[in-house]
């Protein structure tokens, strides 16, 4: 008897069970990054945040491609999503040093089995502009936080 024999049942089962835990997760949040003209060079990479309160924050950070005035980036839920769930979403622009230089904040949801299209302006207007909880800077001017279904980047249509 061969020594892979044995092991083919048991490897056969871990991968069953490997496989069930990973189903495939079909909701999606395409967040569209608009890059007004007049955004510096300096901001070289885009922080996504998305704050939930029903589950810990996710956040992940991409390098902006040169020349760009827009670029998607796909963030998903988990497999675990049966509700729409709420949320505020944040793209950051960072420095190349990763400082917080523009940040643009909108809420929005996921909603199992959809994907949503989300577009977030960075301004030059709003470089180093602070504003409180509850507003985003749009404009050059905090804002009440607007609740955004789909959009897109104007380049993009």
């Amino acid at each position: 008897m061969s020594p892979v024999r044995p092991r083919l049942p048991l490897l056969l089962a871990l991968l069953a069970t490997a496989t069930t835990g990973c189903a495939p997760d079909r909701t999606a949040l395409l967040v569209h990054v608009c890059i007004a003209v007049d955004v510096p060079d300096e901001i070289t990479f885009v922080r996504l945040v998305v704050d939930h309160a029903t589950r810990p924050d996710l956040a992940r950070v991409f390098r902006l491609p040169v020349g760009r005035t827009f670029v998607t980036y796909s963030i998903r839920p988990g497999d675990d999503l049966f509700a729409p769930e709420d949320f505020l979403l944040s793209v950051v622009g960072l420095d190349e040093h990763g400082h917080q230089r523009i940040t643009r904040t909108v809420r929005t949801w996921f909603e199992p089995d959809l994907d949503r299209d989300v577009a977030l302006t960075l301004e030059a207007a709003c470089l180093d502009r602070g504003c409180t909880h509850g507003e985003t800077c749009q404009a050059g001017i905090c804002i009440p936080i607007p609740t955004v279904d789909d959009s897109w980047c104007p380049d993009e249509l």
